[in-house]
């Protein structure tokens, strides 16, 4: 297994439908693309959906985030999308249809402290979606941008406030049960009804109040992460400290007649 996820080029043995994978970590870089390349040119592609993504661990001041995380985050969210877009792009050209489907997150709508880099790197699928429906529309190929707002995934973890599925926080599979059904029906949406109202409320104040009230809801975040790992490691200290053993009181001394 992998340290991320598994590509998966067909999916659904549930769905009675043939799967391949391959085992991909897109973290590793240029050097991973070479295989999956040569894999992708007997595979008629239809749709691809660049979902793979990589975000801090928690919410972190930039100085305090390990070098190899932030280069997950460019080779992942950047690098994989990009190049698995650029792998399928000349058979949909050629067969004069397609559709590409990249996920972003509601972090692009503004500047997001505390989770600099995965909000710049959102910023850049949507550029990267926008000027990429604009370059091959004309071949018939359908490219969609998704933003969509908290799921309850792994990915969110760093927050028991994530980790609880409600009406605004989806289980990955009602999510995508509804963001499918957008597919060819809109360029650019959050997939998925709910995240839609809290969309149109979000974009109403100015940048830079959104600004401001995504570095508090980190902050919290973050507070939660930390609260919780010291719990965990002071757990931790009380199983290791062996039960202290009390020796029996000595026997008392015997009494003479």
């Amino acid at each position: 297994m992998t340290r991320f996820p598994l590509f998966i080029i067909v999916s659904g043995s549930r769905f009675n439908v043939k799967t391949k994978v391959i085992a991909a970590d897109f973290s590793k870089g240029q050097p991973v693309f070479d295989h999956i390349e040569a894999v992708l040119k007997e595979i008629p592609v239809g749709i691809l959906v660049n979902n793979v993504g990589r975000q801090y661990t928690y919410p972190m001041y930039l100085g305090e985030v390990p070098q190899q995380e932030l280069w997950d985050i460019v080779n992942i969210n950047v690098g994989a999308t990009t190049m698995m877009t650029r792998m399928v792009l000349d058979q949909m050209k050629e067969r004069r249809k397609g559709a590409i489907v990249n996920v972003s997150s509601a972090s692009e709508l503004q500047p997001l402290p505390l989770m600099t880099v995965y909000a710049a790197s959102k910023v850049f699928v949507k550029s990267f979606s926008e000027a990429l429906r604009v370059e091959y529309s004309q071949y018939g190929i359908t490219v969609q941008h998704l933003l969509p707002l908290f799921v309850n995934t792994k990915m969110n973890a760093f927050s028991h406030r994530l980790q609880e599925t409600s009406l605004f926080v989806p289980d990955a599979e009602r999510y995508a049960r509804n963001a499918v059904n957008t597919l060819g029906q809109v360029e650019s949406t959050t997939g998925y009804w709910a995240h839609g109202l809290q969309y149109f409320f979000t974009v109403i104040p100015p940048v830079w109040v959104r600004t401001y009230i995504g570095a508090l809801m980190n902050q919290t975040f973050r507070k939660d992460y930390l609260t919780a790992s010291i719990v965990s490691n002071n757990n931790l200290k009380i199983k290791e400290i062996p039960p202290t053993v009390v020796p029996p009181p000595p026997a008392p001394a015997p009494v003479s007649a």
